[in-house]
This record gives C-alpha cells, sequence and structure tokens, in this order.
C-alpha cells in the first residue's frame, strides 16, 4: 500500500507503486488476492464503493474491480487527464433516472478546480457541470428533483436540477470540518449530514432542521459513516 490504502468491515486495499494492487483480510491479516495487470499504470489510492475497489490511473481511465477476488468489474473513461489523487466517495445515482452525480476533485489540492458532475453511464455523456471552487467537497447525495446535496470542507451546496449552485452555509464549528458522511433517506425529503463529533439534519431544499445532535463525547475520532433507517425513524 505504498501509494494509499482503503478498507471496509472486511478487507483492506492497497496500491503500490509499480501498480500492483493487493487485498488482506482485515481480521487476521493475510493476503487474499493480488493483481499485476495495472503495472506501470501509475495508479491513485483506492476507494471501496460498494462490492467494487476503484482506482484511477495516470490516463484518465477509472478501473473498478471485484473486492471478493480483484476481478474486472468495469472501466470508466474520463477526459483523458491524469488522475493523481484518491478518488472520493461521491457518487450517487438520481432517482428514477439512469444518471448520477459525482465529485470531481482539482488534482493539485487547491480546490479551485473542483466541481460536482451529473454523468449518465449509458450514454457516456456529462449532463451538466456544477463549478464547486474553494469548497473541496467530500460527499454528494442525489435528490428527486435531479439535483443534489454537496457537502464540503468550507460550505454546503444545493444544486438544483438545472445544475446551478445554491450555497448552505455549514453549522457548527470549525473542528468538524473535513471529515464526515452524507446520507439521504428513502424519499430524498430529508439528509443528514454527520461531520466528526455531531449530525445535522437538512431539508431537501438544504435548510437546516434544528441545531447539530451532539451524541456525546465518546472515545473515537469521529463519525465515518451515517444511514437512516428503512422507515426513516432512525440514524
Amino acid at each position: 500500500g505504498a501509494v494509499g490504502i482503503a478498507a471496509d468491515a472486511e478487507y483492506v486495499f492497497g496500491t503500490e507503486s509499480n501498480g500492483i494492487l493487493q487485498a488482506w483480510n482485515l481480521a487476521d491479516g493475510t493476503k487474499r488476492w493480488s493483481v499485476d495487470r495495472f503495472q506501470h499504470r501509475k495508479l491513485s489510492a483506492p476507494l471501496v464503493l460498494g462490492r467494487a475497489v476503484v482506482m484511477a490511473d495516470e490516463t484518465g481511465l477509472v478501473h473498478l474491480v471485484s473486492k471478493q477476488d480483484g476481478s474486472h468489474l468495469n472501466r470508466l473513461n474520463t477526459d483523458g487527464t491524469g488522475v493523481a489523487a484518491a478518488p472520493v466517495v461521491a457518487a450517487d445515482f438520481v432517482p428514477g433516472s439512469s444518471s448520477l452525480w459525482l465529485l470531481a476533485r482539482d488534482e493539485d489540492g487547491r480546490g479551485a478546480g473542483d466541481m460536482a458532475l451529473r454523468w449518465n453511464p449509458p450514454e457516456r455523456k456529462v449532463e451538466q457541470r456544477t463549478p464547486l471552487a474553494g469548497m473541496h467537497p467530500f460527499a454528494i447525495a442525489a435528490l428527486a428533483d435531479g439535483g443534489a446535496f454537496v457537502a464540503g470542507q468550507s460550505r454546503h451546496a444545493r444544486i438544483d436540477g438545472s445544475g446551478r449552485a445554491k450555497t448552505v452555509a455549514r453549522m457548527g464549528g470549525g473542528a468538524n470540518a473535513g471529515m464526515g458522511a452524507l446520507a439521504a433517506n428513502g424519499d430524498r425529503s430529508l439528509l443528514a449530514l454527520a461531520e466528526r463529533q455531531q449530525v445535522q439534519l437538512y431539508d431537501a431544499s438544504g435548510v437546516a432542521l434544528g441545531l447539530p445532535l451532539n451524541p456525546g463525547a465518546p472515545p473515537h475520532d469521529g463519525i465515518f459513516d451515517v444511514a437512516f433507517s428503512a422507515d426513516s425513524a432512525f440514524l
């Protein structure tokens, strides 16, 4: 994992400087599999996304392999620009559509070129591009009107169905910025944004609902994931 690592509840994945991708069992550290077909492609750090491990390379290709055995799942073409940073956990399908919203992070990490893209995979077409300069986004949730809610380190944004973005102020102190997770309930009418030690609820228009929820001061570094129950009654 010299380039970077990622993990879920079962496995740890790492990309090496020579392009080899490896997986280990989280429980005992034993190697699960290794693939060498990406050698010399200058892979990014990996990302675990559902049943896939995702990496990008210097030619702008995004590779998806099975986290179970490393077998090929898919390969996506971008604009041909090399990707040096790790992919962001930031993709969500638009309800009732074949399109999805994704976050594109600036390669140099400064944030000037950060943007949200609504992409149609079957047609290989970008339907919307929404600039998010200086926002340093880290999560996105698609909404019922075709738009999206984006969580960022400096601020958040509500993107409408035509791709226009409206700033949503961050709630809580700056110590919570830069780490967290975003979830939408079943009908996409309610959003929960977890940032380090607190959770803020928003409605679908981006209006904050009450004050941030603080589950106390447990002995951990922060909240790293959040999800609604099926009936939206619990987080």
